[in-house]
């Protein structure tokens, strides 16, 4: 068996580092759309729902932005290295 060695830029389309909306904005934390913390990733192969919402507000001024269905993510804040798949964008 050969042994093929790739860095996660050769086999990704996209990585992205996500950030926090400003908390004192109360309108970015609406129950719109899911905002994956490393809460969420607690053995859950797969998140169709999670812990917080942020709103469409959030999405619009660009403190969020959605992943596409079946996109893996992987945490690198917190807990290093946990891994999930999201179920929608």
């Amino acid at each position: 068996m050969e042994f093929i060695e790739y860095t996660i830029g050769e086999l990704s389309k996209s990585i992205r580092t996500g950030k926090t909306p400003p908390s004192q904005k109360s309108e970015y934390f609406q129950e719109e759309i899911n905002w994956i913390t490393p809460s969420d990733m607690d053995g859950r192969k797969v998140i169709n729902n999670t812990i917080r919402k942020v709103s469409k507000s959030a999405l619009n001024d660009n403190y969020v932005f959605l992943h596409q269905k079946d996109t893996i993510v992987i945490g690198s804040k917190g807990d290093i290295g946990k891994v999930c798949i999201i179920d929608s964008p």
